[in-house]
């Protein structure tokens, strides 16, 4: 059994964050595909669970959104504190598989599709990305956008308000001049660590 260091599921960058949405990639994960519903998600599915042993020694168990043979999606747990991680992938079978993780206070990451498109809204010239990790920024004005070159500040950054747990969302008003752009290549820096780069296509 076979598992590599977990990453974020949005940027598959290898540092965590408390809250976070993360992949645990791998080989014989699991003996089927299982997916929860995200709203729910349990600590338990598809005869799999896992703990989470952050630096202080507490260990808890991850909720988990989507196992398979190949690939675990879970959220970190909240209360993770930053540091190493082990990882315990407990199987109904009995078998036990182990592997690290590293958490930092944020890991920003942005969701976008396999063509790199960025997971996000517009609604007007306000441009909604959808992303994780960045839930526990140490102030709003800690967070910028970059926009194909200019930053730009926002107007909110945190949890994304429908109970899906790790996803979080950034709002930025969009001037103008790059609306006319028609694709503008965006990452978002939090508390100074930045994210994966993505594409916004616009109307």
């Amino acid at each position: 059994m076979l598992a590599r260091r977990a990453v974020s599921a949005a940027s598959l960058a290898g540092t965590l964050a408390p809250g976070s949405l993360a992949s645990l990639f791998g080989a014989q994960l699991s003996t089927i595909t299982a997916a929860a519903d995200p709203l729910t998600a349990p600590t338990s599915l598809g005869g799999i669970s896992m703990r989470v042993r952050d630096q202080s020694g507490a260990q808890r168990l991850a909720r988990l959104l989507y196992v398979s043979p190949a690939q675990i999606n879970f959220q970190v747990p909240p209360e993770t504190s930053p540091g190493g991680l082990t990882i315990t992938l407990v199987q109904s079978s009995g078998g036990n598989i182990a592997t690290g993780g590293w958490v930092g206070p944020v890991a920003p990451g942005l969701f976008h599709s396999p063509n790199n498109t960025a997971a996000a809204t517009l609604t007007g010239d306000v441009a909604t990305l959808y992303g994780t990790g960045f839930r526990n920024r140490s102030d709003l004005s800690k967070v910028t956008v970059d926009v194909s070159g200019v930053t730009l500040p926002v107007e909110y950054a945190g949890p994304e308000g429908s109970g899906i747990p790790g996803l979080d969302q950034v709002n930025v008003r969009l001037p103008v001049s790059l609306l006319a752009r028609g694709a503008l290549e965006v990452s978002i820096t939090v508390d100074g660590v930045r994210s994966n780069s993505t594409w916004l296509e616009l109307p």
